[in-house]
């Protein structure tokens, strides 16, 4: 497995464990296009100041209740709104880091764009205005940069993040919906001593119990055998989240990289030609293709139960209509739909 180790972990995506999520509203949608085409996010309240959110940090303090205080009295927000603002400023100004993950909503969520953050807050005393409900505010007076990198239909992540989705808060932390996140940008990802396989399933009708049975006993069978090429003595660290009636996804999270990246190579290998990979800096393998590949075909060659387990692999993705998350590596600047097609 030494070529496969070489040229395929190097080069997979390494995610900041330290990373936070983060939904972030734009008016209804409204302000999509602004923050895409932009390149930033930003929260409302421009006549809050600034001095005031930075003295607030700690709630315990009296400064916090002076936020509170100038919230209530300074805009049409009641008592109780004036404190769930006051924290959604708070959350913006400090919750909200560099290499952050934020996510923004079109009009009605129907485009999802993802981004990480490339700054701190910033003032932009120019915001300029937009129509929203009839009449003009100002654009958000404090912003982040953002660097955007991938847009999904809704429908791609609906059922994943419906939860996070019904949130009507301006900025919403998604630290449990991490996995789903990463997941989506990229098939295979490193996140601390942690390595994560996305797998799509394709199939319209209800999937067949004996057959994802089938499917995933080959899983855990060939992890097992690639832990034991791998010489890692505790082969029992994989675990499996399957969140799907038809078409639906699975991750696989394990500490045996090498043994994930080698299921990830059996996939690719497989004779069905919408199986591919595409990593970060290497680009898409798929067929019979060469170096790392060709070390997890000397695996294959050197068992014969492993020839006969990885047939009836083949067979069970073909059934399921399994194949990694398409465009696996990270987007930049594209789009699903050219309405929001972001200027450079």
């Amino acid at each position: 497995m030494d070529i496969f180790l070489e040229h395929g972990i190097e080069d997979v995506r390494a995610v900041d464990p330290n990373r936070d999520y983060w939904f972030i509203r734009s008016y209804g949608g409204e302000l999509f296009d602004t923050f895409f085409n932009n390149s930033f996010v930003g929260l409302g309240l421009n006549n809050v100041p600034y001095k005031l959110i930075l003295d607030s940090a700690d709630p315990k303090k009296d400064a916090f209740k002076d936020l509170q205080r100038f919230i209530d009295n300074n805009t049409e927000y009641t008592k109780g709104e004036a404190t769930k603002w006051a924290n959604q400023l708070l959350n913006f100004e400090y919750g909200v880091k560099i290499n952050d993950i934020v996510i923004t909503p079109s009009r009605n969520s129907d485009i999802l764009a993802i981004g990480i953050v490339e700054s701190n807050t910033y003032l932009d005393k120019n915001p300029g205005a937009f129509k929203f409900n009839g009449r003009y505010e100002a654009l958000p007076e404090k912003r982040k940069k953002v660097n955007w990198i991938k847009t999904f239909k809704k429908e791609v992540l609906q059922a994943e993040i419906r939860g996070l989705l019904s949130s009507h808060q301006a900025v919403t932390n998604a630290r449990s919906y991490s996995e789903i996140i990463e997941g989506n940008l990229s098939s295979v990802y490193i996140k601390g001593e942690r390595i994560y396989l996305t797998i799509q399933i394709n199939q319209d009708e209800d999937i067949n119990a004996f057959e994802l049975n089938r499917f995933l006993s080959s899983l855990t069978f060939f992890y097992d055998e690639f832990c034991k090429e791998n010489g890692f003595k505790n082969n029992e660290d994989l675990y499996i989240k399957i969140k799907l009636q038809s078409r639906g996804k699975m991750a696989l999270q394990a500490g045996a990289i090498g043994a994930i990246m080698g299921i990830a190579g059996l996939m690719v290998l497989s004779n069905n030609n919408e199986l591919s990979v595409e990593i970060e800096n290497v680009g898409k393998v798929s067929g019979k293709g060469d170096g790392f590949l060709e070390s997890v075909s000397d695996f294959l060659d050197r068992n014969q139960e492993r020839q006969i387990k990885y047939e009836i692999f083949k067979d069970s993705m073909e059934r399921l209509k399994v194949k990694p998350i398409e465009e696996t590596t990270i987007q930049t600047s594209t789009p699903v739909d050219t309405t929001y097609q972001k200027n450079n």
